[in-house]
This record gives C-alpha cells, sequence and structure tokens, in this order.
C-alpha cells in the first residue's frame, strides 16, 4: 500500500502539469515511493506511467556537473524509439505519438518536501 505522502505529492505534480481531473494519482505515487533520485517516469495526463528514464551526471572539463535525461534501455526498445530518441525530450515526442496521448516526464525531486495535500485512506 502506497503511503498517503506519496499519492498527495502524486496529486500536486498532477495538478502543476495540468492533467485530467479524472487522473489517477496511485501509478505515479507507488512509482515515487520507490525511485532513486536519478529515476524518471514517463506519464500522461490520465495519470499513466508509459515509460522510464535517467538522469546521467557528467563532470565538465570545466567543473560544473552536465546532466542528461534519457529513456531506460527498456523503454526505448518497447517503443521501437530511432537515433536520437534516447534523449528524454525527443522519446517524450516519439511515445505521445505513438500512443495518442501527450505525455510529460516526473522526476524524483517531485517528491521532496512537505505535502500540501493530506490523503486518507
Amino acid at each position: 500500500m502506497t503511503h498517503p505522502y506519496y499519492i498527495g505529492k502524486a496529486i500536486e505534480h498532477l495538478r502543476r502539469m495540468e492533467a485530467d481531473e479524472d487522473a489517477s494519482p496511485y501509478e505515479l505515487a507507488a512509482w515515487g515511493e520507490t525511485a532513486k533520485d536519478d529515476q524518471l517516469v514517463l506519464i500522461t495526463p490520465k495519470g499513466h506511467v508509459v515509460g522510464y528514464g535517467l538522469m546521467i551526471t557528467q563532470k565538465h572539463m570545466f567543473s560544473y556537473d552536465y546532466h542528461e535525461r534519457i529513456v531506460t534501455p527498456e523503454t526505448y526498445e518497447e517503443y521501437e524509439l530511432g537515433e536520437l530518441e534516447w534523449r528524454l525530450d525527443y522519446a517524450a515526442v516519439a511515445i505521445s505519438k505513438q500512443i495518442g496521448e501527450p505525455v510529460k516526464w516526473v522526476d524524483k525531486w517531485a517528491f521532496r518536501g512537505q505535502s500540501n495535500i493530506w490523503v486518507e485512506i
């Protein structure tokens, strides 16, 4: 059972992304409860999880960090994405075209801090 904190954070995020009124927060909340800091998830306006991604941090030679967001190999293969579509921004567009719904991504950082919504179970 998913903790109410994560359900509240999922509801907050779905509202911020202007998801459908009847969007279910439960898939996103379950992912948020178990995800690691470098993980991302691709979701639809209904709240359905349609893919996964990673944030890769690389050190630049001038000492600043560079973050690259990519899809997981499983998501890449599932949707038979093209050459440049391993990048999360390109993958979201390609997956959106395939499933006929908008796709946005959420990173683990959306599940940090205080929740303004408390869910009674």
